[in-house]
């Protein structure tokens, strides 16, 4: 057996082999939650409709309205903007609805956070965080969630899922990538009971972990088997 093969597929070999499948005959798995997870980094401001603005956008009409980035802050956009051109050919994903749009850098409150909602049917919606960008913010609130609990995105996190959801009835997964995990379990445990009824699973790419009295919340023991985390 040759043990120096190096192994290549990554999500892109799992658009290209499954990316032709729709949502509804071929449900979601852990792979489409990474990558809307991955989805999140990419700034949709005036293009994704707002939590005020109402509203909603289809991935493919979002994607052909969205500038790439230039200069040095492409480095960091590049891989979120070739995913999102990717998604907007696939069947599995073009036709998705965008919506709920939300992204804040405060510096006073030093607090770097944002979110989306991306429906999968009129009964079922992913809310995806965005993780810690490239802003000196974002990097600050990674070092104070080492020694303080809540930080203000957790907060916001908080705040903002009770807020999308109020009066609807759907379904929901959470989810993100590195901090945006972290808010997902975050939001997911301590959002309003009626909301956490409803949500199917929470899904946790690299986040941090959290306090033992967090995790000895009876908030949380109540969604904890609906937490699905990988490294």
């Amino acid at each position: 057996m040759n043990t120096n093969k190096k192994k290549t597929d990554d999500i892109y070999t799992y658009l290209k082999f499954r990316g032709d499948l729709d949502l509804k005959n071929y449900p979601l798995n852990e792979v489409d939650a990474l990558i809307f997870s991955e989805l999140s980094y990419i700034q949709f401001e005036n293009i994704v409709p707002t939590v005020e603005e109402k509203g909603t956008i289809t991935l493919a009409q979002a994607a052909e309205k969205y500038i790439p980035k230039e200069g040095k802050e492409s480095i960091f956009y590049a891989r979120y903007e070739k995913l999102l051109e990717a998604m907007a050919k696939c069947p599995r994903y073009a036709d998705l609805q965008l919506s709920n749009y939300v992204s804040v850098i405060n510096q006073e409150k030093r607090e770097q956070f944002s979110a989306l909602h991306i429906h999968i049917n009129p009964f079922l919606i992913f809310i995806a965080f965005r993780g810690t960008d490239e802003t000196l913010v974002g990097w600050r609130e990674d070092f104070d969630m080492s020694y303080q609990m809540p930080v203000p995105a957790q907060i916001s996190a908080v705040e903002y899922v009770n807020q999308t959801t109020k009066g609807l009835f759907q379904k929901y997964y959470l989810g993100g990538h590195s901090k945006g995990g972290n808010l997902a379990i975050y939001s997911g445990t301590f959002c309003d009971a009626g909301v956490q009824n409803n949500i199917k699973a929470i899904y946790n790419f690299d986040g941090p972990g959290f306090h033992k009295k967090i995790a000895d919340n009876e908030s949380y023991l109540k969604v904890k088997d609906r937490i699905h985390s990988f490294v």
